[in-house]
C-alpha cells in the first residue's frame, strides 16, 4: 500500500492521504534502510585496555569483525562469574555502545541493536553484574536516544534496544523492570522526535503486558511509575505535523489502563473522558477512551456515568453511520461511473451460489485511525463486470431502476469494515455495563437497568455484524440503535453473504497494534 492509501481517518469523514514523515521514518528504521548520517565522536577507552580488554578501532571497524572480539573479551569473562569492573563499564560504554552510530552499520543497524543486547547483557553469571551491565547499557542508550546530533535511526534504534532489554538469563522472555522509568519518561518527553516517542511507547507497551501477567505487585510497581506520563500524554492536544504521532500514543496508553487500575484518580479519568467527548479524534481511539473509561472508573473518579453513557451511545451511531457514509458515497461513483459507460469498482456478488469478493482497505495496525477505504480506489478483486446497461437487469441505486429479487448487487462495507465495527460495538457494550458486571453502569447515579439494555443491545448487534459481515447487518445496526425499524421492502443493500464464517467473539477481532515495529 502507497503512502497515499495511508489514512488516518481523523474527525468526520476526513482524512490524511499521507503518513506523517515520523510514521514512515519510525516504520522503516527498524530495517535499518534509512539515509545515512554523520558519524559520532568516538574515543579509545584507555581504561578498557588498561583491563586487558582488546577490540579493533571503533571508528573503522565494522561491526561483523566487532561480534567476535566482544564475544572473547567482554562477554565470556562475565560468563564465567566475572565482576562488572568500571574498566568493564568503560569498554562497554566508549567502545561497543558506539557501534549503534556507527556510520558503516547503518545498512544492519537493526541486527546490529539486536546482537550488542545479547552480547552485552546475554549470560552474565553473577546477578550484580548483571544489573550492573543493564544500568551501563541504559545509561548509554537513552543518552544516544535523546542526542538531537544524531541521526534518527540510531535515536530510534537506541529506545528501542531500551524496550527490549530483559532479564537475567532471558527469564520467561520478560523484560527488565528497571527500563519502565526511562521508557515512561522517554514516551511522555514533548522535546523529543515522535519516532523515538513511539518507540519508547512500544517498550512501554511489554512492560505494562508482562506487569500484568505477573500479578498484583507489578501492577503496583509499574502504575506508580508509569501513572504520570500516561496521563501527561493522554492530556496532550493533537495539533500540525505531529498529531498522528499523539493520537497512536494516546492510543496505546488507553489499551493500557485497564487492569492496571480501578477506581482512578479524577484527574485520570476526566483526561480520558475528554478524549471520548472530543469529536476531532479518530473514532478508534475515542472507543479505547470509553473501553478504558468503563474499566478505571469508580466513585472517587467523579464520573457522571449518565452523561458518559450517552456519549458512548452517540459515539456508536457516529460509527456506524461514519461507515455507511463511505458504502453510499462508493455506491454513488460506482453508479455514476456505470452510466457512463465504465467498469465498476465493486464487482456485483451473485445472489447465490457463492459470494463476491468486494474487498479493499482494511485496519490501520497503528490503532490510529479508520484506514477507511479510499473513495474510487479500485478494489483488489473484480468479477469484470462493466457496469449497468440502461435496457435491464441493473444495479441497485441506479435513476429509474429497481433491483429485483435475483439481481446481482454490491456490497460496498467490506468484510475488514465489518469487524473493525463489530469491534467497536462490543468494546462500547462492555464499557457500558460489561458481563462481569463492571462498567459505567455499576456507578453511583446510573440507570443500571436502561445501561444494561443498552450494552446488551450493542453486543448484540456486534455479534450479527461479525457473523454476516454485510452491509445491512451494519444498516439494521444503525437502525436498531436509532430506534427504527428497518423496512426490508425499501431496502437496496445485500441480504447476508451466503455461507459467511461467524467470527469467534466480535471483541477478538480488535487488530494488534502494540506496536508500528512489529513483535
Amino acid at each position: 500500500m502507497s503512502c497515499c492509501e495511508w489514512q488516518t481517518g481523523r474527525g468526520k469523514g476526513r482524512s490524511a492521504r499521507c503518513p506523517a514523515p515520523w510514521m514512515l521514518a519510525a516504520v522503516t528504521l527498524v530495517a535499518g534502510a534509512v539515509g545515512a548520517g554523520p558519524a559520532p565522536g568516538q574515543e579509545d577507552g584507555a581504561g578498557a585496555a588498561a583491563s586487558g580488554i582488546t577490540l579493533p578501532d571503533p571508528a573503522k571497524a565494522p561491526w561483523l569483525k566487532f561480534e567476535a572480539a566482544i564475544e572473547k573479551s567482554y562477554r565470556e569473562p562475565l560468563k564465567q562469574g566475572g565482576a562488572f569492573e568500571p574498566p568493564v563499564k568503560e569498554y562497554l560504554q566508549k567502545n561497543v555502545v558506539p557501534q549503534l552510530a556507527l556510520e558503516d552499520n547503518r545498512a544492519i543497524i537493526d541486527r546490529v541493536r539486536k546482537r550488542m543486547r545479547d552480547l552485552l547483557l546475554g549470560g552474565i553469571a553473577d546477578d550484580k553484574s548483571f544489573e550492573l551491565a543493564s544500568a551501563a547499557a541504559l545509561e548509554s542508550m537513552d543518552a544516544l536516544a535523546r542526542d538531537g546530533q544524531e541521526p534518527l535511526a540510531v535515536r530510534v534504534n537506541a529506545m528501542l534496544f531500551i524496550g527490549e532489554m530483559r532479564q537475567k538469563d532471558n527469564r520467561e522472555g520478560k523484560v527488565w523492570p528497571k527500563a519502565a522509568d526511562a521508557l515512561a519518561k522517554a514516551a511522555a518527553d514533548r522535546t523529543l522526535p515522535p519516532a523515538v516517542r513511539v518507540a519508547a511507547m512500544a517498550g512501554l507497551a511489554r512492560q505494562a503486558d508482562t506487569a500484568k501477567a505477573a500479578g498484583d505487585a507489578r501492577v503496583t510497581e509499574f502504575t506508580r511509575t508509569a501513572r504520570g506520563a500516561l496521563q501527561g500524554i493522554l492530556g496532550e492536544k493533537p495539533a500540525g505535523s505531529d498529531a498522528v504521532a499523539v493520537d497512536w500514543l494516546a492510543a496505546r496508553a488507553l489499551a493500557m489502563l485497564p487492569g492496571l487500575t480501578k477506581n482512578t484518580s479524577k484527574e485520570l479519568a476526566g483526561a480520558v473522558a475528554a478524549i471520548l467527548a472530543d469529536q476531532s479524534r479518530p473514532i478508534d481511539v475515542r472507543v479505547r477512551a470509553a473501553a478504558a473509561l468503563g474499566a478505571i472508573a469508580g466513585p472517587k473518579s467523579e464520573v457522571d456515568p449518565i452523561a458518559q453513557v450517552k456519549t458512548i451511545r452517540a459515539l456508536a451511531v457516529e460509527s456506524l453511520g461514519h461507515e455507511l457514509a463511505i458504502a453510499d458515497r462508493q455506491r454513488f461513483e460506482d453508479d455514476y461511473r456505470a452510466m457512463a459507460g465504465g467498469r465498476r469498482r465493486f464487482a456485483p456478488k451473485p445472489v447465490a451460489p457463492a459470494a463476491g469478493a468486494a474487498a479493499f482497505g482494511g485496519y490501520d495496525p497503528s490503532g490510529v485511525g479508520l484506514s477507511a477505504p479510499t473513495p474510487g480506489f479500485p478494489s483488489g478483486g473484480s468479477s469484470g463486470e462493466s457496469g449497468a446497461t440502461l435496457g435491464g437487469g441493473g444495479y441497485p441505486g441506479l435513476p429509474g431502476m429497481s433491483a429485483g429479487p435475483n439481481d446481482p448487487v454490491a456490497d460496498y462495507v467490506t468484510e475488514p469494515a465489518c469487524r473493525r465495527i463489530a469491534w467497536r460495538l462490543h468494546a462500547l457494550g462492555d464499557a457500558v455495563a460489561s458481563e462481569k458486571g463492571v462498567g459505567l453502569g455499576s456507578l453511583p447515579g446510573a440507570e443500571a437497568d436502561a445501561d444494561k439494555e443498552l450494552a446488551e443491545l450493542l453486543r448484540e448487534q456486534a455479534a450479527t455484524i461479525a457473523d454476516e459481515l454485510t452491509e445491512k447487518s451494519v444498516r439494521d445496526a444503525l437502525a436498531a440503535l436509532e430506534g427504527k425499524k428497518q423496512d426490508a421492502a425499501d431496502s437496496d443493500t445485500p441480504d447476508a453473504k451466503p455461507g459467511a464464517k461467524p467470527a469467534t467473539k466480535p471483541g477478538d477481532n480488535e487488530p494488534d497494534d502494540s506496536s508500528p515495529f512489529g513483535k
